[in-house]
Formats: C-alpha cells, sequence, structure tokens
C-alpha cells in the first residue's frame, strides 16, 4: 500500500524549486538582481528531501532483498519522463547555437543520462540535469551499499563526505565565487558526489534516527520561512562557502525535520507544490533562455515557466496513466 505524502514536505520541496528558479533569473538574466544568488543551496536541500523520503519509501525493502535493479527501474520511471521533455525544450532553446548534428550528439546524450566531460557543461541542452545524474547515483549507491549499514556507518560516512567536500572547495574557490556550487561543470563535475552523497546520506539518518512522526521543533509555518530566510540572507550577506556548508550541515536537516511538524494529509496548495516541483525544476532554464531570446522581459520567464511545468507535468502523467492501462490490457485475458 502507498504511504501517505507528507504535506509539509511537499512544500519545502515547491520553494526550493522556486528558489532555484529565483536563482536562474540572475544568471540568464544577469542585469537583473535577485535574493537568490544562494539559491544553488536549494539544490543540496533536494539531495537531503531525497534521501529522507526515499528511506522512509524503500529503506526496509532493500534491507529485505530488493534488488538494486528493481529499485533503479522505479526510480527511472519516475524521473526520466520529465527529464525527456525537458531535453526536447531544452533542444528548441538551443536551436541557434550548435550545428545540427551537435543537437542530436547532446540530445542523446541527455536522454541517455551520459554526461558531456569534454568541456563546459556536462548536459549542454539542460544544465540542471547534472543534479538529477548525481541523484539517481545517490539512489543506485543507497541500494548497493547503503541500505545495509548501520547509523553508525553512515554518521561515519557523511563526516568522511564533508571532508572531502572541504576539500573540494578550498580547492575550488579559487576559480570563482561560489566553489560549493559544483557538479554542472566539467571543471568541477567530480565535486558533485561528495555534494550529492553528503545531503543524501544525511536525509537518511534524519528518517533512520527521527522517523516521520511530527516534529514539534518548528510550527508548520516556520520551516518554509527558515528556509527562504536563510537562502535570502546568504544572499544578502553575498556569503562564502562556510555559509554554505552550515546551510547543508545545520539549517537543512532543522528545515526537514521542520516539514514533519504537521500531521494529516497534504492540504491542496501543499499537493500542488509537491507535484509542480520536478517538471518546474527540469524545465524551468530552457524556458528562460526561450524568453530571453523571445525579448520578453525576465518577469515573464517565471510565469511561463511554471505553466510549463504544469503542462510537462500533465503530459508524463497522461504517459505514466497510458504505460500502465497498456500493460493493464495486455495482461487480461483475450
Amino acid at each position: 500500500m502507498a504511504q501517505e505524502r507528507l504535506g509539509g514536505l511537499d512544500l519545502l520541496r515547491g520553494i526550493a524549486a522556486l528558489s532555484v528558479m529565483g536563482f536562474h533569473v540572475g544568471v540568464i538574466f544577469p542585469d537583473v538582481a535577485t535574493p537568490f544568488s544562494h539559491a544553488y543551496l536549494a539544490v543540496d536541500f533536494f539531495f537531503m528531501l531525497s534521501g529522507f523520503v526515499l528511506t522512509r519509501t524503500y529503506h526496509r525493502r532493500l534491507q529485505e532483498g530488493f534488488g538494486t535493479a528493481g529499485f533503479m527501474t522505479l526510480r527511472l520511471k519516475r524521473l526520466w519522463p520529465t527529464i525527456a521533455v525537458a531535453a526536447v525544450i531544452g533542444l528548441v532553446s538551443r536551436i541557434d547555437s550548435y550545428a545540427p548534428e551537435q543537437l542530436a550528439f547532446y540530445l542523446l546524450l541527455n536522454l541517455a543520462l551520459v554526461p558531456w566531460l569534454a568541456g563546459g557543461v556536462v548536459f549542454p541542452l539542460n544544465g540542471v540535469i547534472w543534479s538529477i545524474w548525481f541523484e539517481l547515483v545517490a539512489n543506485l549507491v543507497h541500494a548497493s551499499a547503503l541500505a545495509r549499514m548501520s547509523r553508525v556507518a553512515l554518521a561515519g560516512l557523511a563526516a568522511a563526505m564533508a571532508a572531502v567536500m572541504f576539500i573540494c572547495v578550498v580547492t575550488l574557490a579559487p576559480y570563482g565565487p561560489a566553489p560549493w556550487d559544483a557538479g554542472s561543470w566539467q571543471g568541477n563535475f567530480a565535486a558533485g558526489l561528495p555534494r550529492v552523497m553528503l545531503s543524501y546520506v544525511i536525509g537518511m539518518l534524519l528518517y533512520l534516527t527521527f522517523g516521520e512522526a511530527p516534529r514539534r521543533a518548528l510550527r508548520a509555518w516556520q520551516a518554509p520561512v527558515l528556509l527562504m530566510s536563510a537562502l535570502m540572507f546568504g544572499s544578502w550577506l553575498d556569503a562564502g562557502w562556510p555559509f554554505d556548508a552550515a546551510f547543508v550541515i545545520v539549517v537543512c536537516p532543522v528545515v526537514v525535520l521542520g516539514g514533519l511538524s504537521r500531521s494529516g494529509p497534504p492540504l491542496w496548495l501543499e499537493r500542488i507544490s509537491g507535484d509542480l516541483s520536478f517538471p518546474l525544476y527540469a524545465a524551468h532554464v530552457p524556458v528562460f533562455i526561450l524568453t530571453l531570446q523571445a525579448g520578453l522581459p525576465w518577469f515573464a520567464a517565471p510565469p511561463l515557466a511554471i505553466a510549463t511545468a504544469a503542462a510537462v507535468l500533465q503530459f508524463t502523467q497522461s504517459w505514466s496513466w497510458g504505460a500502465r492501462t497498456g500493460k493493464a490490457a495486455k495482461a487480461m485475458p483475450a
């Protein structure tokens, strides 16, 4: 039986997606000052939330023998349709940037989830796919190894990943103002692994330690306020990587646990927020680029991205429903 959705976490997932969108407003429309210049950290929050939720849903099944192949098949069924649609939108947004044969090659790489490590952005048609690729790597490690590790061993792994990430950011610091924001480019791609594993394993530990019982450390409204405030404070402060590390190690766990403070089924806003978060995250950058190319003002980009996310969600849900009904029809006797 499917587990009940956690409405507070759904709401936080949507807020994180909106924050990343705000970050990319400043990247793609560089003349626009936004309060989200540190919202790349929302990606780390996504990683932690993924570790928490997937441990809640699958950890016991993995320990009881549910295979890695079956788990990864479920993850790809969940993520790949949205990735594919976003890749096509990305191709349209890059038609003037690459020759036709390059576009076809990059589309194949994107659809196959193979990063391009010869230089530049590792997923040229849609840069944000780097984080989904690393999340799938974390999922693979979870199923094949982490599910059989004790909490003490997981805590040791998290500490080791924090140490490796420290080395990475110190190494990358001379080459840019945000060394924690690693993983999307060939030059910092390797640092994406400790980045995802640090947050993902902390998310696992949060569930294994505290479960999903409502937490009273924060009230229901305080978790989203803390998440947004911390992201905006980092931008206002123009903070360096020590702030980023504190956000991941201290703020994110508090926010995740705070998201459990409201019990009961998700409210409509929480459900919509959770449903739209992934297609919005996956598709907003190509939509922003198309908005810029069309000569539209920057403030047209966010609503266009949200509308596109809703359309992508509808399409992928129809796709999934069609696949399920097709299998059911084949299983019926003639």
